[in-house]
């Protein structure tokens, strides 16, 4: 495939990424680097609709917590004073402690013990009692939730950074409290939020709590993946297993229980799904205003997070540094996801210079490797037009093929979903480290 040879740095990322798919690490991938974006999968795993970008949806599990909530905030112009100010509903505590994992907030807690709110609720609504409607019920689960967690916020660990999805929970409440005169229902006002954020970014995001009621993995256009199941809760009670048509359409166990067993309600923490392009198109948003807002808050100096976004732990980051500590902190800013998903940029003064995105479903576990499916790659400029497509050559390399037979390809193969996918159970997904440093280490100069 010439083409690859004429986008910079192409040919080695596509190579690298394809060996690490035939040592097991992950089936399906997308990457943006410099000037180009380009994504590998085989045809069962995820089926293009018509004239959209050719690159596959992924779980983007963590990459959530600073693509949803924070930049909405962001979008919708939320002041220093704003983000800053301790909040009542908060136990004391301001969205950027939230937003920055200050709060003293432990890592996790399991939140299907929100179950019993769902299930009595639905008895009343099957005529018992006074009808409650979904809504109510959202609201209860929400409240519940929200009081446990507020609980658990340790006083003595305030200010230390701490990462948690529970933080990430507590902004999306905040959010949701800032609107509180909305006469939208809190469900409606998210769909809206959503909408907004995709519609500033022209991007097509999509969050599991959000999704039409009867859709599952096939029906949400991602590719596969095995959703991490709980099996046990804190107490030490054994719960059952589910298959994932019934338990949820992403990996997270917390993110899944929101969006099916306790009704929609919506995290920050994890949910969001979305492809390569939608998170490039997201870069130049996380960047505008960042560092005057940083310095308005006077929150850069020795944080760790800035605004939501991770900044490099030292020489051996992820994010794939050759020359730590050169970058100035605060200038290159990023995120990873458990689901194999991370972004890094380079900004200054709000403008992007460089930056690198890879996208895997490194939790998937496919039943059946390779055979008869054909394995695509796709590759775009970083603004979306379309360089070329390739079909894996049985003896190695890609042989080309214009993007209508792309497409074809992908809809021929798209049934066979079922019969070579399992996703009835977990899988422990390897060790990512290596494989994203060594990736950002080709994807730019730094």
């Amino acid at each position: 495939m010439t083409f690859l040879r004429f986008c910079d740095g192409a040919e080695e990322i596509v190579g690298k990424l394809e060996s690490n798919v035939q040592s097991g690490l992950f089936t399906a991938w997308s990457a943006a680097s410099r000037t180009w974006q380009a994504s590998a999968f085989f045809a069962d795993e995820w089926c293009p609709r018509d004239n959209a970008t050719p690159h596959p949806t992924f779980d983007l599990a963590s990459l959530t917590k600073p693509l949803f909530v924070p930049l909405l905030l962001k979008l919708e112009g939320l002041s220093a004073e704003a983000w800053a100010t301790p909040r009542e509903s908060l136990r004391g505590r301001s969205l950027l402690e939230c937003a920055d994992h200050l709060t003293g907030a432990p890592a996790w807690c399991w939140m299907g013990r929100a179950s019993w709110v769902f299930k009595a609720d639905s008895r009343v609504s099957q005529g018992q009692h006074e009808a409650k409607s979904l809504e109510d019920t959202r609201a209860r689960v929400s409240d519940f939730l929200t009081k446990d967690i507020l609980e658990r916020l340790d006083d003595s660990k305030r200010g230390q950074t701490l990462y948690s999805d529970l933080n990430a929970f507590l902004l999306a409440r905040a959010y949701e409290t800032l609107h509180a005169n909305n006469p939208l229902a809190p469900r409606d006002l998210w769909v809206a939020g959503l909408k907004t954020l995709n519609d500033r970014l022209g991007a097509h995001f999509q969050h599991a709590s959000l999704l039409p009621r009867s859709s599952g993995l096939f029906g949400t256009q991602t590719v596969p993946f095995a959703p991490y199941v709980s099996v046990e809760d804190e107490a030490g009670g054994t719960g059952e297993p589910a298959g994932f048509e019934s338990f949820g359409p992403v990996h997270d166990t917390n993110a899944n229980l929101l969006a099916t067993r306790l009704g929609g309600v919506v995290s920050g923490h994890a949910g969001l799904l979305g492809s390569v392009a939608d998170v490039d198109a997201a870069l130049p948003h996380l960047a505008m205003g960042h560092d005057a807002l940083v310095r308005e808050l006077k929150a850069g100096e020795g944080r760790r997070f800035l605004l939501s976004l991770d900044t490099p732990s030292g020489a051996d980051s992820t994010a794939g540094l050759r020359n730590f500590p050169s970058a100035v902190h605060g200038s290159i800013l990023g995120h990873l996801g458990y689901t194999g998903t991370s972004f890094w940029f380079r900004q200054h003064e709000g403008v992007v210079s460089e930056s690198h995105i890879l996208l895997t479903n490194r939790v998937a576990r496919r039943a059946r490797f390779g055979g008869e499916v054909p394995r695509l790659l796709a590759l775009t400029t970083r603004s979306g037009e379309w360089l070329g497509g390739g079909v894996a050559k049985p003896g190695g390399g890609w042989q080309s093929i214009p993007d209508d037979d792309f497409r074809a390809l992908a809809r021929e193969h798209a049934r066979a979903r079922r019969l070579l996918w399992d996703s009835s159970q977990p899988r422990f997904p390897p060790e990512f480290a290596d494989v994203r440093r060594e990736f950002g280490r080709l994807a730019w100069d730094l």
